[in-house]
């Protein structure tokens, strides 16, 4: 129990000797003084107080309850009685029941640092986490050195994401009480809020070292070592958590995490199962089997499961934001665009530009319209193919985007005023805005709504491109392209390649190869070139990183570009360039890749080449091999 009120000067031996062995924590041995020192005296409230809390310690909740009613007819106004009830009421769950029991305690003795204590923790339950704090802060002014309480403020700050100053509380209860293993759980828990991986796992080890049998401190250094990339671990982790407690649903969910990030989807997915069957109302779970069903590739089951992730929580942000995802894929435009908005409220996006200007409704605005980018440059680079048709809503169209894209975009939207994020906006005032990202709710509600280009709506610097043309091509060889890894920091590694993993292209005859990537490339460029003996040549003058309009004209000059999902897949297929895109089994690929189809409605001239299982980019570039042969003979 979290707090316990008795009279430890009782002359009776037996319920001396209880209460010995209690504080030792050799409740079963306690029990059968405590029953002794009842027969003597049925009516006797310390030996009940005690036999009620020692019970609760064993999770023998149904008996401790009735010990405690037994107590409250002896006295019906005792607070430490009260407390202890109340403890036993939150474990079972009974927390509305729980609440009332401790306000009526400290209606009876509000000093009863004990009930102060377990209010402020059923607040916490009832994620009402300022008032739990409060209650906390009663507690602490009474007594200071009170670490449950401190324990349950740090609680209360999590909750209000302030996990440095919970981080801070938990600091305090550790100073008084340094093996308190709630306390350390509980900092592990602030430390992984702030990603601070490696000290959540030190702390969740201390914690396991105080209490080895703690499921949620093994389920949670589960997700701590997930995190580092240290996935056996981590499911070791889990497994012992669910060896001590095999009904415990949050280590089911942190297994099923695992495996997820491992791509083992169908494990993952029964992991999830289990933690549902076990606790139906387990949002997360459910939004987690949405997206092990979407990985694979079961987009009818996965939309089911976000709904019903999404009837138990309707403000799950990320659950909304990864069913608009799985629409948006399969092509459910409408409801996917505007569940797309959720993201704003998702961590990943949270941080949004604060504009004044009320949000654009898609009516024509007589007056300047502010388009302003989010996201990455690929996902700014896909959404400016909708730029021409929102010129045609609005008097004055002023663009705002990331800095490296301006002069590309400037040369390619007439009647755009293209500007760089960072800088002030043109003079004049703007009467309404929106992210690129929102747009196409407007413009791309379903497949006939795109349009049927056979050039792309980027334009590369003309006389750049055909210099580097000039350079690149005297030789008559055929020009392609390469770019092999993504950076983005979600899933950037799935959808990356070795230069290596390109042999099959880079025995192609007549070809030459240019360096594409972003990025110092050199070491690999080199291993390369020594296993085959194929140049992937490096063009000096263009910084592929930060030179994004050379990069365009240096991919302009190329016959076609093979590359994985990345930013120069974005240019190639916006410049109407034959581009060839390698693309992982499921996680890892943009939604805007689609489900089911070898071509992109976003980039005429693009072609896309899958995974069919995870890792494996031999059979795609072999098939690209072959593309490219065909793409050459026509």
């Amino acid at each position: 129990m979290r707090a316990l009120e008795i009279n430890p000067e009782s002359e009776d031996a037996n319920l001396n000797l209880g209460l010995a062995l209690f504080q030792l924590n050799q409740l079963e041995d306690s029990l059968g003084y405590f029953d002794k020192a009842l027969t003597t005296n049925p009516q006797c409230l310390p030996a009940l107080n005690l036999r009620g809390c020692a019970l609760a310690q064993l999770e023998r909740h149904t008996e401790a309850l009735a010990d405690f009613d037994k107590a409250i007819g002896l006295a019906p106004d005792d607070a430490g009685v009260l407390a202890n009830l109340g403890n036993v009421l939150t474990q079972m769950e009974r927390f509305e029941e729980a609440l009332g029991t401790f306000e009526k305690a400290l209606h009876n003795n509000p000093e009863n640092t004990a009930a102060h204590v377990g209010k402020s923790n059923i607040l916490l339950k009832l994620h009402r986490p300022a008032d739990a704090m409060a209650s906390a802060d009663i507690a602490l002014a009474i007594n200071p050195n009170l670490f449950e309480a401190l324990n349950n403020r740090g609680n209360a700050l999590l909750a209000l994401e302030r996990p440095a100053d919970a981080l801070a509380n938990y600091a305090r209860a550790l100073v008084i009480k340094p093996d308190y293993a709630e306390a350390l759980f509980n900092r592990g828990n602030a430390f992984l809020h702030l990603n601070q991986d490696k000290d959540a796992l030190a702390s969740f080890d201390r914690a396991l070292s105080v209490k080895p049998d703690y499921p949620e401190a093994l389920s949670n250094r589960g997700d701590a070592l997930t995190r580092l990339g240290r996935y056996e671990e981590a499911l070791a982790s889990a497994e012992r958590a669910l060896a001590v407690k095999p009904d415990y649903p949050e280590a089911h969910y942190s297994r099923g995490n695992t495996l997820s990030d491992t791509g083992r989807f169908q494990d993952a997915l029964e992991s999830y199962e289990r933690a549902v069957r076990i606790r139906p109302d387990y949002a997360e779970a459910l939004a987690n089997l949405g997206m092990a069903l979407q990985n694979l590739r079961r987009y009818d089951d996965a939309i089911d499961a976000y709904a019903r992730a999404l009837a138990i929580k309707p403000d799950f942000a990320e659950a909304q934001l990864n069913e608009s995802m799985c629409r948006l894929a399969v092509g459910h435009f409408e409801q996917g665009w505007k569940q797309y908005e959720w993201r704003w409220q998702t961590e990943e996006h949270k941080e949004k530009p604060d504009f004044r200007q009320p949000l654009w409704d898609g009516s024509f605005v007589d007056g300047v319209l502010l388009a302003w980018g989010e996201q990455g440059l690929g996902d700014q680079l896909l959404h400016a193919g909708m730029l021409d048709e929102l010129r045609q809503r609005a008097r004055r169209l002023v663009v705002q985007v990331e800095p490296r894209l301006v002069e590309l975009f400037r040369r390619s939207f007439h009647g755009i005023e293209v500007v760089p994020h960072g800088e002030a906006l043109p003079t004049g005032r703007v009467n309404m805005q929106i992210p690129l990202g929102s747009i196409g709710q407007y413009f791309r509600r379903g497949w006939s709504d795109f349009p049927k280009r056979k050039t792309g709506y980027l334009v590369a610097d003309k006389a750049r491109t055909a210099g580097l043309r000039e350079r690149l091509t005297g030789d008559g060889r055929r020009l392609v392209g390469l770019s092999w890894v993504s950076k983005v920091k979600r899933h950037g590694e799935k959808k990356s390649a070795r230069l290596l993993d390109f042999e099959p292209v880079l025995k192609l005859a007549g070809v030459r190869f240019v360096d594409l990537q972003y990025g110092d490339t050199s070491e690999e460029r080199s291993a390369v070139a020594k296993a085959t003996g194929v140049e992937v040549e490096r063009v000096g003058d263009v910084d592929n990183t930060q030179d994004i309009d050379g990069l365009a004209a240096l991919i302009g000059a190329c016959d076609a570009v093979v590359t994985v999902s990345n930013t120069t897949a974005h240019i190639a297929g916006a410049l109407g360039k034959p581009v060839y895109i390698l693309l992982p089994f499921s996680q890892g690929t943009p939604w805007y890749w689609h489900v089911n189809r070898d071509d992109s409605p976003w980039y005429p001239a693009a072609k896309l080449f899958r995974q069919t299982r995870i890792g494996d980019w031999d059979s795609v570039v072999a098939q690209v091999a072959i593309g490219l042969k065909r793409g050459r003979k026509r």
